[in-house]
């Protein structure tokens, strides 16, 4: 070194640490970024995750009626509680639109038994389920092909639309019966 640093900057303690600390206007542009990247990513998450249970409430609501339509084409036989062996004369969904409830029943042909709950499902909260039409008393398969056949209250008709929705309209599926198909339909 031909020209060595003034003694004063050398031999400072102070001038050493302000190389080394971080500022406060420093520090909270580091918190700022930090609080911003966090917003987003929180904000991202939730969607992500109301979106997942909304896909799961089509995929639950899809299931049930694929899932009696299934049982009526390949095995009508309901073993009971209580031991006994009944031939169903068919497998019904119904829909309670008050609890977002689906259930799946087997109708016994006897009298004096009464129809098997197989499975029931409760949906998502915050999911919406609504049936058109209104009347709509339950979605029924029979065996042995699986013929669809809808039970109303006080109408008729050979299509059902099932409308299910979440976060104020922001997700919203319908998925569509009709008699002649028998399937579950996604409508798009």
């Amino acid at each position: 070194m031909l020209f060595p640093p003034p003694p004063s900057i050398r031999t400072n303690p102070v001038n050493l640490r302000r190389k080394t600390a971080f500022t406060l206007i420093e520090l909270l542009l580091v918190i700022l970024i930090l609080s911003v990247m966090l917003g987003i990513g929180y904000s991202s998450l939730i969607r992500a995750r109301t979106n997942a249970d909304f896909k799961q409430a089509i995929n639950e609501t899809i299931g049930i009626l694929q899932n009696a339509r299934n049982k009526a084409m390949t095995n009508p036989e309901i073993v009971t509680d209580d031991g006994n062996v009944y031939v169903a004369n068919a497998f019904y969904v119904t829909l309670d639109t008050s609890t977002n409830t689906l259930s799946l029943k087997a109708e016994i042909g006897d009298e004096t038994v009464e129809d098997q709950l197989l499975e029931s499902v409760v949906l998502n909260e915050g999911v919406t389920l609504t049936v058109a039409p209104e009347d709509l008393e339950r979605i029924s398969y029979e065996p042995p092909m699986g013929e669809l056949t809808f039970v109303f209250t006080s109408s008729d008709g050979d299509e059902v639309i099932i409308t299910l929705s979440m976060g104020d309209g922001a997700f919203t599926q319908n998925i569509t019966l009709n008699q002649f198909r028998g399937m579950p339909e996604i409508v798009e």
